[in-house]
């Protein structure tokens, strides 16, 4: 347990099936989590369980550049964050690929790869959130494939930047990413040049849920394969410009200046959602508010303008054009 209130580190390391899932429980720390292996774990097999891979309790927590994996809440009743769970915390999560996690394997589950409850700031960018379920049950309420975040009015907020969220599945709400708001005040977040697609695969499944009210603002992003794209319920208001859709069955919010054409993705199928040459997102963005790079490092805008999504598409060689100059000779007298 690490309960004092302290700093902790841990560098590149394997945390594994075989080390008890509460030596990643951090409470009242200031935790530094680099280049670990987080995998196989099982936060209960008796009970609820919370944080599958890692823990975060009122505390100060950054995260770069981790493998989380195969990583469970609960394999027996309810369970929150498969992959990462955080609460009342400073949180920073950067470079990180959670993947194949699961939050609830009978029963109610939320946050697949992230669950964060009342963070007071949360900040998560270029990160990859692939193949996390909320609940691996047909009849159990789940939300938040991907991401689940909880956020309180007066308390905190949130940015996702960068970040692909694909592949998930949240058996209810929110299958790429489920937001919930509470308390006072409006809260807010905003989510800039994220690629959410491709999560679940029916007709019910949603990009972005969001419930209750507040203030969140959505720029460059890329929400495609859905049933429902963006969906929020009762006050929250959705605002933000240059958001490219496609291929969701219906797209009931999609703020001013939205896009409708295709990415072009590489390789949807196999995880590769790079932009390819002819994408709809190439140019289209805006650069207010927009990261300098993107997901894998690259600098933004690399053309004549910044691209919408996680990926800044780089011209190779192949899709070059051919330039051919004219040979000028001018003949001299002897």
């Amino acid at each position: 347990f690490f309960k004092q209130k302290t700093a902790y580190e841990i560098m590149p390391s394997l945390v594994g099936s075989e080390m008890c899932i509460r030596d990643s429980y951090l409470e009242e720390s200031l935790a530094l989590v680099s280049g670990s292996v987080i995998q196989s774990n099982t936060s209960s097999i008796a009970d609820v369980g919370i944080g599958g891979g890692i823990l975060l309790r009122e505390g100060t927590g950054t995260l770069t550049g981790n493998l989380v994996q195969y990583n469970v809440g609960s394999s027996v009743s309810d369970g929150d964050g498969g992959g990462l769970y955080s609460v009342g915390s400073t949180v920073v999560l950067r470079d990180n690929t959670v993947r194949d996690n699961v939050a609830s394997v009978p029963a109610v589950g939320h946050g697949g790869g992230l669950y964060s409850w009342t963070d007071l700031a949360l900040t998560v960018e270029r990160n990859t959130f692939l193949s996390n379920t909320a609940t691996l049950s047909p009849t159990a309420s789940g939300g938040g494939g991907g991401c689940a975040i909880y956020v309180a009015r007066q308390v905190g907020s949130f940015t996702m930047t960068n970040n692909l969220v694909a592949h998930n599945r949240a058996g209810e709400y929110g299958d790429g990413v489920f937001i919930w708001s509470f308390g006072m005040e409006p809260p807010y977040g905003s989510l800039i040049n994220n690629t959410i697609a491709d999560n679940a695969s029916d007709e019910e499944s949603e990009g972005v849920f969001i419930a209750n009210s507040g203030i969140f603002t959505m720029v460059n992003n890329i929400i495609a394969g859905h049933g429902l794209g963006i969906t929020c319920t009762q006050t929250a208001l959705v605002t933000g410009s240059h958001n490219l859709f496609w291929d969701n069955a219906s797209d009931p919010i999609t703020a001013t200046g939205a896009i409708l054409g295709d990415p072009c993705f590489v390789d949807a199928d196999a995880g590769d959602y790079h932009l390819g040459a002819g994408s709809a997102a190439i140019d289209q963005g805006t650069s207010n508010g927009a990261p300098p790079t993107d997901l894998d490092g690259d600098l933004r805008p690399a053309g004549d303008g910044v691209d919408i999504g996680a990926d800044e598409f780089v011209a190779s060689a192949e899709t070059l054009w051919d330039v051919y100059i004219p040979l000028l000779l001018r003949n001299y007298p002897p």
